[in-house]
């Protein structure tokens, strides 16, 4: 029971660092009031992971640490549970998404930042907005199981984009490849290095772009040129369609797949026996073809724990009975010895249950 808390707060995509830092400053004049508070720190503008910092306006935390667990009534989880509410009454942020967690322990290995992460895994080809509506329809199937608490999608899709769909057919009859037109779109909106300049002992990247004033709404989009086999110049609204849509802010990857997470914490049970109703609720949830679900976060690391465990005392159990080997200068009788531990294993269980000790 460490006493750490965060207070996540995601804005909507655009919105200023300090717009993000007012929106923070609501949350500690919250926390302020609070009993059993030891102190609280906040970062705007991004978020830090391990040893990784990502730079986000619209993104920021505040840091939690409670008195130490002999001096409150409740444990770490408990007052989350009683914290929540008041800070998504408090903060008046149209838009905001706010979270409430207890801290995960940080380190260099990633186990998520939360007890349970179902992971949705899907390939390349699958759109974003694809994967999401499958991450939607999880959540929604584990949105009544009672131990469940801030059931909650990693991903939002609130960037708003342009996004340029290329019609195959008219792109092959032109002799235009997908790969020229993504290559003559990049150069003209986000620029290409063409060569580089030399001063001294350094070098300079010089860029090539279009003024970004020329380029401001899907029609100067659809107004770019591109090049045939044959030397003309077409526009590009002749071999696709430029659509305003809505995307992620990042694509996160893992095992060279999209995942997107439907995260949660537990609450009033422990972390396997929530992984175990989970696995239960969704023995008969289908995904499409190509589709993974995987147990990521706390209840991962729970898993992969148990594993190791196991090994270290299949481990343990060899390298007793090879030194009773050696003691007893015969195969069978160590045979013997260790036949009887789950004998012994099973009477003093029964011993402890009937003396009523934990």
């Amino acid at each position: 029971d460490d006493g750490l808390i965060t207070v996540k707060v995601i804005m909507p995509t655009g919105t200023a660092m300090e717009e993000t830092d007012k929106v923070l400053s609501q949350a500690e004049k919250i926390i302020a009031k609070q009993d059993y508070i030891h102190g609280f720190a906040s970062l705007a503008g991004g978020k830090v992971w391990g040893l990784v910092t990502t730079e986000n306006s619209f993104e920021g935390e505040l840091n939690v640490q409670l008195v130490p667990a002999a001096d409150r009534p409740m444990n770490t989880d408990q007052y989350v549970e009683q914290l929540r509410p008041a800070i998504m009454k408090g903060i008046k942020a149209p838009g905001a998404v706010v979270k409430v967690f207890h801290t995960k322990m940080k380190g260099i290995r990633r186990t998520g930042q939360f007890d349970i992460e179902l992971e949705i895994l899907a390939p390349r080809s699958e759109s974003m907005q694809a994967i999401f509506n499958q991450a939607a329809s999880l959540r929604s199937e584990l949105a009544d199981i009672e131990v469940l608490s801030g059931l909650d999608i990693s991903l939002q899709l609130t960037k708003p984009e342009y996004q340029i769909k290329i019609d195959r057919q008219k792109a092959f009859d032109l002799g235009i490849s997908q790969e020229e037109i993504g290559n003559t779109v990049k150069t003209l909106v986000g620029g290409s290095v063409a060569t580089r300049y030399k001063d001294g002992a350094y070098y300079y990247p010089i860029r090539i772009v279009t003024d970004e004033r020329k380029v401001t709404s899907s029609s100067d989009l659809e107004n770019l040129f591109v090049h045939t086999s044959k030397g003309a110049i077409v526009p590009l609204n002749v071999v696709a369609d430029v659509t305003k849509a809505v995307g992620p802010m990042q694509i996160d990857r893992k095992d060279q797949d999209r995942v997107i997470r439907v995260t949660a914490n537990v609450v009033g049970a422990s972390v396997g026996d929530a992984t175990a109703a989970l696995k239960q609720r969704l023995e008969n949830f289908n995904l499409p073809s190509g589709y993974r679900l995987n147990y990521g976060g706390q209840s991962q690391m729970l898993a992969e724990n148990m594993n190791q465990m196991a090994i270290i005392l299949l481990f343990a159990l060899f390298l007793g009975y090879a030194v009773m080997v050696l003691y007893f200068e015969s195969f069978l009788k160590p045979l013997i010895i260790i036949i009887r531990i789950p004998l012994s294993l099973a009477g003093i269980s029964f011993a402890l249950y009937i003396t009523g000790t934990p």
